[in-house]
């Protein structure tokens, strides 16, 4: 858990912020010293004592789940920075996260309720000197070598230090009731609000707020003291009159030093909503909680000493909910994804009951997550916050589980249900899989496109005609792979069916059996699946391809059909039938999935590529046809999609071109002589695009644009790789001659 974060902030820094604060949390939620706690004993419940855990581990899995929201998040739900900014950004989420909860040590109210402003003001007290000096001195995060490179540059206009502290009080920003959303959302607002909590008084502050909840707010330090507990009695720092200045400075460095400050702090909050639950939830006191089975509450299995177990049942809403979250991520596409543990309870009304708490957790979720990333005006490269969806995975025992959880969350909240999506389970699924699916972009085909694949798979023997082109494809999702990237491993569950869109995959049996080729269009993995056994064979990509992934249970319930004589016997003569027509057009799937297939429009987006594919030409050519001729004028780009061809000068070859191979990029994006020939040895089928229908999608989209120059840079590489190769291998040859 800590290997990664050593990167960021060293191991020193870490035990030592860990021993002051977070391990002092883990010793008072100790079964001995809760007992000897009146307000404990009385109501355990709204004791901090049984809170999930705000202790190391807990610390350390915030710190790596900032790393992890940024990583997935960066250019979808914040913005795309360069190389050094983001790494800028996760060392000091590291830096937050260690900070954010330090306040939690003292366990009176009044200590849970302003920890966030005593970390803000913390970082100003003498009294933590030698940790912000550690923190300076080894350059934790880089923090100090960037605000140090400002100064010098005269764009910083304050003290570096000084910065350093402001930017780590910044930590309060992960309550979402201390600074909403809407003051990240408003730098000014932001800076007063800082200002404020760091230099009022903590007490006042707390009347203040409980006054505002309707709450009387008297003698917190008395209670405190009553009950042996410490509080968070400091005096409050006064700040230089320019304090928070850059926030609001607006000169391009300090404003990309508050964009990076306040988009770290969104991560922060997800970050600390995503914290581990379910089977490893812990209290403070390192008390395991889990659900009960029987009525779906809460039990903690609270140790005395090494002799003694109490399992103690509470029936609060959300430690229930809490306790049958198995997890909780934000995935590669900007979405929320929650599961649970079970959804199948033995008393009577148990299941509604399991429901609702689980329906007010995802709430809470959902609002930490979020919200977190809306923003007053969200850039057109990235995903607006209210598109975000949520998906609730099905437990294996009762997929009907979280169909009742999407129902109360829609009696709670109406706003967000349309945004909720009931999605198949992935427990069982083997992480590799997990992994691609989860980075997969959901399908967003039109019904056409749809209906094209589906008469394609007609053609593989697929009874497609069963299929509706609308429900089948809810939860199937388009996966990339990379050229020897491994599709399924023999002997891991049977998880998905796939659908390879272009040739490229491998399959080698179990059993000593040759390998073969995977056929464009058809079902693989779907034998799995069906029989519930474990993959029989090991499937790899032996170039950049695309398939779509089809969950089991969605397979099972919307794509599974057999057979009868009659209908197979159809089959044959539609087989037949369509042999003797020989070789059509092809469709705008098959023209997308070619595309799709070079690096030079790889990176574009569906809408994009789609367009391209309308205005792509099929060619067919006979064995022997010479397609480009040395020294002819070129201005086509050719994909081959069937047969093979050569490329060639005379009777030299320089390599052969197979089905997903692509020629003639260069002369598309700048028309030249061509530079060899190219003549088909076998009957073979191009997709051809012109320079025209190129520069008519520069015009319209300036992705296409950016994609050219990068193949054209990647060229450029190239070539200037292989003459230092040669270069290289000639003095070699000349210094062993000399010698």
């Amino acid at each position: 858990m800590t290997e990664y974060l050593d990167r960021w902030l060293s191991a020193a820094i870490r035990h030592e912020i860990e021993q002051r604060f977070y391990r002092r949390i883990n010793e008072q939620a100790s079964l001995e010293r809760l007992i000897d706690d009146p307000d404990f004993m009385t109501a355990p419940l709204n004791h901090v004592g049984l809170f999930a855990d705000h202790g190391v581990v807990h610390v350390r899995d915030v710190a790596n789940q900032v790393l992890n929201v940024l990583d997935v998040c960066h250019g979808v739900l914040i913005p795309q920075r360069p190389p050094q900014r983001f790494a800028f950004m996760q060392g000091y989420g590291v830096l937050l996260a260690y900070f954010h909860d330090i306040g939690m040590v003292d366990f009176s109210a009044f200590g849970r309720a302003m920890h966030p402003e005593f970390a803000a003001q913390a970082v100003f007290d003498p009294a933590l000197d030698d940790l912000i000096d550690a923190i300076w001195q080894e350059n934790s995060g880089g923090l100090a070598w960037h605000l140090l490179a400002l100064a010098q540059r005269g764009e910083l206009g304050r003290e570096p230090k000084q910065v350093l502290r402001e930017l780590l009080s910044l930590s309060i920003g992960h309550s979402k009731s201390k600074v909403p959303v809407a003051l990240l959302n408003d730098p000014p607002a932001l800076r007063r609000a800082l200002v404020r909590a760091v230099t009022s008084d903590l007490h006042a502050l707390y009347a203040e707020q409980q006054a505002q909840k309707g709450k009387h707010a008297a003698r917190p330090l008395d209670d405190a003291a009553e009950h042996g507990q410490m509080s968070l009695t400091r005096a409050a720092q006064p700040l230089p009159p320019d304090a928070f200045g850059w926030l609001t400075d607006g000169r391009l460095a300090l404003a990309e030093l508050a964009e990076d400050a306040i988009d770290t702090v969104r991560a922060l909050r997800a970050a600390d909503a995503l914290r581990q639950r379910g089977a490893v939830l812990e209290t403070s006191g390192h008390y395991q909680v889990f659900v009960d089975r029987h009525r779906g509450n809460s039990l903690y299995a609270l140790r005395l000493s090494r002799e003694r177990l109490y399992l103690l049942e509470l029936s609060d809403p959300i430690s229930a909910g809490e306790a049958n979250i198995a997890s909780s991520e934000v995935e590669r596409t900007g979405d929320l994804r929650i599961s649970f543990h079970r959804g199948s309870f033995s008393a009577p009304g148990a299941i509604d009951h399991a429901a609702r708490c689980a329906a007010l957790v995802v709430l809470d979720i959902q609002r930490d997550v979020i919200e977190s990333f809306e923003r007053t005006n969200t850039p057109r490269e990235l995903k607006p916050a209210t598109e975000m969806v949520i998906y609730l995975e099905e437990t294996e025992d009762d997929p009907a589980f979280v169909h009742l959880v999407k129902q109360e969350i829609a009696r709670l909240d109406a706003g967000i249900a349309d945004r909720v999506r009931p999605t198949p389970s992935l427990a069982t699924v083997s992480p590799e899989e997990r992994a691609r699916y989860l980075a997969a972009q959901p399908l967003a085909w039109a019904l056409p496109l749809r209906q094209e694949l589906l008469a394609h798979m007609a053609r593989t023997g697929f009874a497609a005609e069963r299929i509706d082109a609308d429900r089948a494809f809810a939860n199937v999702r388009l996966a990339e792979l990379a050229a020897e990237e491994v599709l399924v491993r023999a002997g891991t569950p049977a998880a998905f069916v796939y659908v390879p869109l272009g040739p490229g995959l491998s399959i080698f049996p179990l059993g000593g059996y040759h390998s073969f080729p995977a056929e464009p269009w058809l079902l693989l993995g779907a034998t799995g699946v069906v029989r519930g056994a474990e993959r029989s064979a090991t499937i790899v990509a032996e170039r950049d391809t695309q398939v779509l992934m089809i969950p089991s249970s969605v397979y099972l319930a919307h794509w599974h059909h057999t057979l009868s004589i009659a209908e197979f016997q159809a089959a044959i003569e539609r087989v037949r039938a369509e042999s003797a027509k020989g070789a059509g057009a092809y469709g705008l799937l098959e023209k997308i999935a070619l595309l799709r297939g070079i690096s030079l429009f790889r990176t574009l987006d569906h809408e994009v590529l789609t367009d391209l594919a309308a205005r792509a030409e099929a060619v067919h050519v006979a064995s022997g046809t010479t397609v480009i001729a040395k020294g002819s004028f070129g201005n086509t780009l050719f994909v081959v999609a069937k047969g093979e061809l050569r490329v060639h000068d005379g009777p030299h070859d320089f390599r052969r071109l197979a089905p997903g191979d692509a020629f003639g990029e260069l002369a598309a994006l700048a028309p030249e002589a061509r530079t060899a020939s190219v003549t088909a040895t076998a009957e073979s089928s191009l997709l051809q695009v012109s320079q025209a229908d190129l520069a008519a999608l520069v015009d319209e989209n300036r992705a296409v644009a950016q994609a050219m120059f990068e193949v054209l840079a990647g060229y450029v590489r190239d070539q200037t790789d292989e003459i230092a190769r040669l270069r290289a291998a000639l003095a070699d040859l000349k210094a062993r001659r000399d010698a």
